[in-house]
């Protein structure tokens, strides 16, 4: 999902960790997460021109990413949720 405001800039949101961990590894700024009340954690990218291609790539597997950094940004997403 990529919204906009006039005072914000346009952002994707997912709550799929495998993607935010992929999209992380590609280079796209997590902009921020905020637990909801239902304790659901969003996972809040910067818009960019790439990213929607990149979050197309995840869903059709047709980009490879190296496993050990896969992992490693799986494992540092997690953390935060934690904290």
């Amino acid at each position: 999902m990529i919204t906009a405001t006039l005072t914000s800039p346009a952002i994707h949101s997912t709550y799929d960790l495998s993607l935010a961990a992929f999209l992380r590894i590609r280079g796209h700024v997590l902009h921020h997460t905020e637990r909801s009340p239902q304790g659901r954690v969003p996972f809040v990218f910067e818009a960019h021109p790439k990213l929607a291609q990149d979050v197309s790539s995840f869903y059709t597997e047709t980009m490879l990413v190296p496993s050990l950094r896969f992992a490693e940004s799986l494992r540092s997403l997690k953390g935060m949720l934690r904290s």
